[in-house]
């Protein structure tokens, strides 16, 4: 007698379902939900603590809601950062990014290849503006210290994943049009966030960078080629 094979069931993205982590206690309340300000609120109105508030307290892995809506709202918040200006002090801000992009946060969705791809890069290449406008020289405070220069980091992934390589081509971009930026800051974060990215075209994006700014100073020359090599931290 033969054995009726039984359908795949289609993937389910982890923020389209969440009883699985309502029975556990996590997922309670899904922030997506919420309008865009109130979204912005949750992430960044925190009394600023070390540690910080969201290590003080059990992690939720399903903070980040429907996939659509949070890349859909983060890229709006990158397209426009300075409305944090005139809300959130500028720790507020550092804290906020920091946790907003960790993998229980932006990463595991610029990364899940059954969203749409165009939704994913468009939220890749909108950081670009974040940098443009807070991480300058003219804007950037010390506060963000940690926000500017891991923001790549936070986002890494590991090659024995496979991620998607057209994030990673988003990325690439977006890190070259940074280095462009004339600030030290958003310069040694690109430079930094080039140096953990595997692609073949990043060697020629540093060397152009270098060749085009010949006054850099000797430290953040030799940081570019450390980046080359793939040996920052």
């Amino acid at each position: 007698m033969k054995t009726k094979k039984r359908k795949a069931r289609p993937k389910k993205l982890p923020g389209h379902d969440r009883s699985w982590m309502q029975a556990f206690g996590y997922g309670l309340v899904d922030p997506t939900e919420r309008p865009f300000d109130e979204w912005v609120d949750l992430i960044f109105n925190h009394q600023v603590t070390d540690p910080e508030w969201y290590r003080l307290q059990e992690s939720d892995p399903g903070w980040a809601g429907d996939p659509n809506r949070f890349l859909a709202y983060a890229t709006q918040l990158f397209q426009n950062p300075n409305v944090l200006l005139d809300q959130y002090s500028a720790e507020q801000i550092n804290q906020g990014f920091c946790y907003l992009l960790p993998e229980h946060g932006l990463w595991r969705w610029i990364w899940e290849e059954a969203i749409d791809t165009a939704l994913r890069t468009e939220c890749v290449m909108s950081m670009f503006n974040v940098f443009e406008q807070l991480f300058n020289s003219q804007t950037y405070k010390e506060a963000y210290f940690e926000a500017c220069y891991m923001w790549w980091d936070y986002l890494r992934i590991s090659e024995k994943n496979n991620p998607d390589p057209k994030v990673k081509e988003a990325i690439l971009k977006a890190l070259s049009k940074i280095l462009e930026i004339d600030s030290r800051n958003c310069q040694r974060s690109a430079l930094h966030g080039l140096g953990h990215l595997e692609h073949p075209e990043k060697e020629k994006v540093i060397e152009k960078f270098v060749l085009s700014h010949p006054d850099l100073d000797t430290e953040l020359t030799s940081y570019a080629y450390s980046a080359m090599q793939g040996s920052v931290l």
